[in-house]
């Protein structure tokens, strides 16, 4: 019998004994059970990488991992290290769990709390909310696309969220399409082994609108950092902090560690198209050079770019292709020729448009003109299929202006998706810049005000720039 059999049925014989030795009226009866929920969705959705810190004793496959630590003092440890969620494993035969370690941290906890366990019936969703969980998780490959959605329509119904873990496709079709919150486990439950591709694997036939999170295996901030510019936003790590005798510092050096990628304003510098030039800017290791291919543009490059060159360039800096209107074929043949990593799109494409070259693999930033009433209207159509969005001042036809738009208005902005700022930045804006406080802010776009010509960038004027801003 295969481990993961064995837990269900003893989960079994535990849900029988539940309802015996403390009936459902009674769970209903328990002060938490009336209690609101905390956002388990609004706690993940952020635009760094929200980490869902677990307290777990031990595991079937590594034995005991930390039989010293109270949950309480653990959450308090993860609270003050700046995690998003706590996880807590109730299952007591495999994993040494109790649904009181739960108890005792969502008595205090003000971010939310995730009952992790394996839950087949209705009986544990009710028991989940009596013991104040937020969230609840189910894993698919031990249930029916029926019990799935019963399981699932009982949390919504008690206001808990869901988070629905897969590990192949067969599970993703059981999945209830109210669910908001999708897991990518990289460990087998079978054989317990970590895979990390598997994430990866699924992650193009994940749904759009979900946020997704991966679980298992976590060791370095290097590894969530790449899980999360390839699409996930949440990370679920449990044995890497409880390891160690002080799991919530731990966490702390983990996400301080994360965090310094994050904390910096990205670079992007757009317009390139001369040979010598392009090298000596990306010598200046910006994160993003653009190289724009609508032909209207006076910085337009299909014409002029070597596409020898453009691998020269150091494998750090990301390399986007600005596109206006363009025929998806003709985007698709200028990524493969220009060997391109992202693209920005700067006109009126749609939301599918962004979907499909996702799908693809390649990174996606969508252009706003913020000339409209209401500038970010249309932003959550968008959400789920870019990676950021760049706000730009309005201009004449498409593409930029090379000026600037009044940046009062970043503040009605209020979506977690990391945006870009351009438009007309120039040499002092630096200390401008350093004003805007919206958590989404993530990076800023340089273009004509660094140049001496179309296209011609001013490397020192640059060099002394970045410098200033990191």
């Amino acid at each position: 019998m295969e481990i993961l059999e064995k837990i269900v049925t003893v989960k079994r014989m535990e849900v029988i004994a539940g309802k015996k030795n403390k009936p459902v009226e009674q769970l209903r009866k328990s002060p938490m059970f009336a209690r609101d929920p905390i956002s388990f969705f609004d706690a993940l959705n952020k635009p760094s990488p929200a980490i869902i810190a677990e307290f777990k004793r031990r595991s079937p496959s590594k034995g005991i991992i930390n039989s010293i630590s109270k949950p309480e003092e653990v959450a308090k440890g993860y609270i003050n290290a700046g995690v998003s969620a706590i996880s807590v494993l109730t299952d007591k035969e495999f994993f040494g769990g109790e649904t009181n370690d739960l108890v005792s941290v969502s008595a205090f906890s003000e971010i939310p709390v995730l009952r992790k366990d394996f839950i087949i019936d209705e009986y544990q969703v009710i028991e989940a909310k009596s013991i104040g969980a937020s969230a609840i998780l189910l894993i698919g490959s031990i249930l029916t696309r029926e019990q799935a959605k019963i399981l699932s329509s009982l949390a919504f119904s008690l206001g808990m969220e869901v988070l629905f873990e897969i590990h192949d496709i067969e599970d993703l079709d059981k999945m209830n399409p109210d669910i908001r919150i999708i897991g990518v486990n990289n460990r087998n439950l079978n054989t317990f082994k970590v895979d990390h591709s598997n994430a990866i694997k699924m992650l193009c036939q994940l749904p759009k609108d979900c946020i997704k999170v991966a679980e298992s295996g976590f060791e370095s901030p290097e590894e969530v950092k790449m899980m999360f510019s390839e699409g996930y936003k949440a990370f679920l790590i449990g044995e890497k902090f409880m390891r160690s005798d002080d799991p919530g510092g731990s966490a702390a050096s983990f996400i301080s560690a994360l965090n310094e990628n994050f904390m910096k304003l990205k670079i992007k510098i757009c317009g390139m198209r001369d040979t010598d030039n392009i090298l000596k800017v990306s010598a200046l290791q910006p994160d993003i050079l653009g190289f724009i291919f609508y032909r209207s543009s006076p910085r337009y490059a299909g014409d002029m770019l070597d596409e020898d060159i453009l691998l020269k360039i150091p494998s750090t800096v990301v390399k986007a292709g600005v596109f206006v209107n363009e025929d998806e074929k003709l985007i698709s043949e200028t990524i493969k020729r220009f060997s391109l990593d992202m693209v920005q799109l700067h006109g009126d494409e749609t939301p599918d448009l962004c979907h499909r070259l996702k799908e693809k693999k390649i990174k996606v930033i969508k252009v706003f003109s913020m000339s409209m009433e209401h500038p970010f209207s249309k932003c959550s159509q968008y959400t789920g299929v870019t990676d950021y969005f760049l706000f730009d001042t309005p201009a004449t036809g498409s593409g930029g202006a090379g000026s600037k738009f009044d940046w009062k208005v970043l503040n009605e902005y209020d979506l977690p998706h990391p945006f870009f700022l351009s438009g007309g930045i120039s040499p002092e804006d630096t200390d401008r810049i350093g004003e805007i406080k919206n958590p989404s802010f993530c990076g800023i776009d340089l273009n004509s005000r660094f140049e001496t010509s179309p296209g011609i960038k001013n490397t020192e004027m640059l060099k002394n720039f970045i410098s200033d801003i990191r």
